[in-house]
């Protein structure tokens, strides 16, 4: 007769692979941080390369779930990644705010000093 009442016991391969799993969100919580750096410093290449091999980094550290002891530890990080992204995007945005105002700005002088031109021609 089968026994209904019975603990999975955990591998310890398996904690090694949840630890992993959880150094690896440590990671992106870390190149995370950098990207909203990066972001300030309006240098788009950079961060394009950091967003690649974040989405790598996340794909791999999610591929599989994690034993019930470490899901708070990864909920945790999960949970400063959304802050961290959130930062990202509104640093993004006042970026591009701002490049719009300076292009903005860019095109008045530019068409301040065709018209100087053409009155003097």
């Amino acid at each position: 007769m089968l026994d209904t009442d019975h603990q999975v016991i955990a591998f310890p391969l398996s904690d090694r692979i949840a630890q992993n799993r959880l150094a690896q969100l440590d990671d992106v919580v870390a190149i995370t941080a950098s990207m909203v750096g990066v972001a300030e410093l309006c240098d788009w290449e950079a961060l394009t390369a950091l967003q690649d091999q974040r989405d790598e980094m996340v794909q791999e550290a999610l591929s599989e779930g994690l034993p019930g002891t470490f899901a708070e530890a990864a909920s945790e990080k999960i949970r400063t990644l959304l802050l961290q992204n959130d930062e990202l995007l509104i640093v993004v945005a006042q970026a591009k705010h701002q490049l719009s105002q300076n292009y903005k700005e860019q095109r008045s002088q530019t068409q301040a000093v065709k018209r100087y031109l053409n009155q003097s021609a």
